[in-house]
């Protein structure tokens, strides 16, 4: 949004003169106002599939694999911060299954 913004400051404006609507129908930047937008937010789609390379905690609770129980426990230590004097993050795990 705020380089939508910003790339709108290329784009001619009518002002009053007489060759403003001209310069307005001439003018192409309205290409990159649009297309950097766009450019962006695919990249950041594309980023984001590349860094996310695990399921979430709830996916790995609910699967019934062995295997994710193990995932799901090393998900919630990125996660969550538990004293666990009070609550281990199995049990942890547990409460988030329901």
């Amino acid at each position: 949004m705020f380089s939508s913004g910003l790339m709108g400051l290329i784009i001619p404006l009518e002002d009053g003169q007489k060759d403003s609507i001209q310069k307005m129908k001439d003018d192409t930047n309205w290409r990159f106002t649009v297309l950097a937008p766009m450019i962006m937010a695919s990249l950041t789609i594309f980023i984001t599939c590349i860094n996310y390379k695990e399921l979430s905690i709830v996916d790995l609770l609910q699967s019934n694999d062995p295997e994710s129980d193990e995932k799901a426990e090393i998900e919630i230590k990125k996660v969550y911060t538990i004293d666990e004097s009070k609550l281990t993050y199995v049990e942890f795990a547990e409460i988030l299954r329901g």
